[in-house]
């Protein structure tokens, strides 16, 4: 999967408070039971449960391709992330202690 833009919003909400559907578009982020979604088209009323037939992707279980000028903010070991503004190519990975982008 790449991804060129997205959207970090937070936690899953299915409504707003007056009880309207809320509509995702396509690289709107959230969390939902402790796991990380991207809308992979437009999304409303769905939760992200549902997957991919709704239009919600589990980031967790794929390898994502960021194409930002900023590090990616929920990322995930084995992800992938070209920096556009520098040009530079890097892969997460688990070193002994933690997760760490390293330059390829």
């Amino acid at each position: 999967m790449k991804i060129t833009y997205f959207n970090f919003l937070g936690e899953f909400k299915n409504r707003t408070e007056n009880g309207i559907p809320i509509t995702y578009q396509i690289g709107d982020v959230v969390m939902h039971e402790g796991k990380t979604y991207i809308a992979s088209k437009t999304v409303r009323g769905f939760s992200p449960r549902l997957g991919e037939k709704v239009g919600w992707t589990l980031l967790s279980d794929r390898q994502v391709l960021y194409e930002t000028e900023n590090e990616p903010f929920h990322s995930s070991v084995g992800d992938e992330w070209l920096n556009t503004s520098t040009g530079i190519y890097y892969k997460k990975i688990r070193n002994e202690r933690n997760n760490v982008w390293v330059e390829l």
